[in-house]
């Protein structure tokens, strides 16, 4: 049982004033041994509402109904309790009994509401309200997160809910893309839909996904979706709608300058292309930077090889002589094999003539004398064989020499 000493009498159910105008307003001739009235009219007067009212109430249709209105008026610090103890100073335990049960269930009805008023429903904020459009951020924002960023929107004919179901599927379930519908994921009660869904394409997600049907392009506001979406492109020069062919019709007019993606359930490669047109590059991406260096600034720039001594940090004790140096190159350097010019009868005959060949020819007693000896190093011992044969032929070639000029003159 509820303890009715802290239960106000305003609380009283409508079952309640029933029951108790049903056993109180009838007239009651025998009354208690204190002298009280054992029907309404005991209960006005432990009310204390004085003898003067009595002819009033008795015009009123429900006469303990007027008086429990009127005693909470005057006194609203009145509790069940005293009721309670009312009905027991005019000796109605019938009445008593029979209101118990129906007192108890007001009291726990009284105690619920007043647990249920410990709190109260959060203020709302304006300025978060405002950013909640879908019920994403809804949960996002209780977390302290931002709200919902989406890979695409995608819009589409009612009439074609199945293949829009498909491209869901397929880019969130295997792609694991975001995509918004606008039916599925709107909170309910935005005032202003066309504002929603304007600031959705131009802030909230990537890409535009549209499905080009016979029943699509029949819609007027698909058509301002699309050309809001293609000016928001042209703003932030972003590459913004993906157009997909899903049923042949007439392509709108700000897409027909556009790549279609065409559907086709043959094309095996359509889901792997729409997955990677909707994909966009993270921010976090390294940004390749073109430069106008200089080779000398990169090898400025490059690590410097451990341990190995600059040219200037050699000190003059660890210098080698320029005299060992050519000395040990010398070892490494072969004989540079010079390219003669071979005199042909041909080139004698047409370039020049035999007098001017004649006189630019050395001497003859020079080729006789021709030193082949300092043709290579001289100090070296083991290339003896290479200089004989050296030498020997070119006193072959200067004999024939000799003997073609002696013939020409």
């Amino acid at each position: 049982m509820a303890d009715l000493s802290k239960v106000p009498l305003n609380v009283l159910s409508a079952e309640s004033k029933f029951i108790l105008s049903s056993l109180l307003n009838p007239i009651k001739c025998i009354p208690t041994e204190d002298g009280y009235p054992r029907d309404w009219r005991g209960l006005a007067d432990l009310f204390l509402l004085g003898g003067e009212l009595i002819p009033a109430i008795a015009n009123e249709p429900d006469p303990v109904a007027f008086i429990l209105n009127l005693a909470i008026q005057r006194n609203p610090q009145l509790v069940i309790k005293d009721l309670q103890v009312i009905l027991e100073k005019i000796e109605r335990w019938d009445v008593f009994d029979d209101t118990e049960p129906v007192f108890d269930k007001d009291a726990q009805e009284y105690y619920k509401r007043v647990e249920r008023n410990q709190t109260s429903a959060d203020v709302v904020d304006n300025d978060i309200e405002n950013q909640i459009l879908t019920f994403d951020d809804l949960h996002r924002v209780k977390t302290g997160l931002s709200t919902q960023h989406y890979d695409a929107f995608l819009v589409y004919a009612d009439e074609d809910i199945d293949f829009a179901q498909e491209i869901i599927e397929n880019l969130e379930k295997i792609h694991n893309l975001k995509l918004f519908i606008k039916d599925r994921d709107f909170v309910r009660g935005i005032p202003f839909e066309h504002v929603a869904v304007m600031d959705m394409i131009s802030e909230r997600c990537n890409r535009l996904i549209v499905v080009l049907s016979p029943n699509f392009i029949k819609s007027s506001a698909n058509d301002f979706i699309i050309k809001y979406a293609q000016g928001v492109g042209i703003k932030q020069n972003l590459r913004k709608i993906i157009p997909c062919l899903y049923q042949e019709c007439e392509v709108p007019k700000p897409l027909q300058f556009m790549t279609l993606l065409m559907y086709n359930k043959s094309n095996v490669f359509f889901w792997q292309r729409l997955r990677d047109s909707v994909a966009t590059v993270s921010i976090d991406t390294p940004k390749i930077e073109l430069t106008n260096a200089k080779c000398e600034d990169i090898i400025s720039k490059a690590p410097e090889v451990p341990n190995t001594p600059m040219l200037s940090q050699i000190s003059d004790s660890e210098a080698i002589p320029t005299s060992e140096i050519s000395k040990k190159k010398s070892k490494f350097q072969w004989p540079i094999k010079q390219k003669s010019k071979q005199v042909t009868s041909k080139t004698l005959s047409s370039d020049d003539s035999q007098n001017d060949l004649i006189k630019r020819l050395p001497s003859l007693d020079g080729l006789d004398n021709l030193d082949t000896t300092e043709t290579g190093p001289s100090d070296s011992t083991e290339r003896t064989s290479d200089k004989q044969k050296k030498t020997k032929s070119m006193k072959v070639c200067a004999r024939k020499l000799k003997s073609l000029v002696s013939k020409k003159s």
